[in-house]
């Protein structure tokens, strides 16, 4: 069964061949010139928590653009390139000395009235909403009295980089992206986890790792399907209609203990879904109760 004999060396010959067949440009990582199918990417990325609505979107566009101007300022872009974006809005991103000056800085920048007013006017112009009430309220809510202490008028500033922070979510840091795969294969040899849990289990787990450039999201299903098809369950069939339900399973996971959960019980129900139309005789999983169990 493939769930136990599952090396690392798997996942990547898996993605080695579905990363080539990836053909549309949109799907491939605007970030990396050169790719190189299989291998591990080598920078940090994130993705929105959920889908921006036009003021935030308008906000978000407006502080990716400042923190540019502002690191070639301070002549960041140069040492970081692109990097430096991520290295300032990533919380668990580690800041050496020579970048804590300017990072605060910036920071501080973000954080001014002045500042917010430019957003706000960027709110009004782009957006077709007739007030800024957006950036007004959550001005409010979300201070960091941190980085305001030092300013005289606490209640006029907004930290915008804990703005963005909030509604990023970052992916592990790629140095760690081998011991997290391993730690993801060994937890899925575990006799007493039904294969329809370890299949969402390591399905997620690669997604949530993110470790290639290109087609993460197609190894981590293919990797799943053929542990189903070694025991004897079709696949699921994820259809257009499906994929907003199935990012929200995927999204929801990535702040939650029993993360692989929502994943689970997702695929439970699309096999059998697929059992009942192309197989005479399917695999009965009355005996899985984790949907019933995690649903009340």
């Amino acid at each position: 069964m493939l769930d136990t004999v599952l090396k690392i060396e798997d996942i990547v010959k898996i993605n080695a061949y579905l990363s080539r067949l990836a053909e549309d440009p949109s799907f491939r990582c605007k970030k990396i010139k050169t790719h190189i199918p299989g291998e591990f990417r080598k920078q940090d990325v994130y993705w929105p928590k959920y889908p921006f609505d036009i003021n935030e979107k308008i906000i978000y566009e407006f502080i990716i653009n400042k923190i540019k101007e502002l690191s070639k300022e301070y002549g960041l872009e140069k040492k970081y390139g692109e990097n430096f974006l991520e290295i300032l809005l990533n919380p668990n991103s580690e800041i050496d000395e020579i970048l804590l000056f300017p990072t605060l800085e910036i920071q501080r920048y973000l954080s001014t009235q002045k500042v917010l007013h430019e957003v706000e006017k960027q709110i009004l112009l782009k957006s077709n909403t007739s007030n800024s009430d957006n950036i007004s309220k959550t001005s409010k809510d979300e201070i960091n009295p941190d980085i305001a202490i030092s300013w005289q008028f606490i209640a006029n500033y907004i930290d915008l980089i804990d703005w963005a922070r909030k509604r990023l979510h970052f992916f592990i840091s790629s140095s760690k992206i081998k011991q997290e795969l391993q730690k993801s294969i060994d937890s899925i040899k575990d006799s007493k986890m039904h294969i329809i849990e370890k299949t969402a289990k390591i399905w997620f787990d690669i997604i949530k790792i993110q470790p290639f450039n290109v087609a993460t999201q197609r190894t981590a299903q293919a990797i799943g399907s053929a542990i189903l098809l070694s025991h004897g369950y079709l696949p699921p069939n994820i259809e257009l209609d499906d994929q907003k339900e199935y990012m929200q399973c995927i999204k929801n996971g990535f702040n939650d203990k029993n993360a692989h959960l929502y994943l689970t019980n997702f695929i439970a129900k699309k096999i059998v879904k697929v059992q009942q139309i192309f197989k005479d005789d399917p695999k009965d999983i009355s005996e899985f109760s984790i949907l019933e169990k995690k649903e009340k």
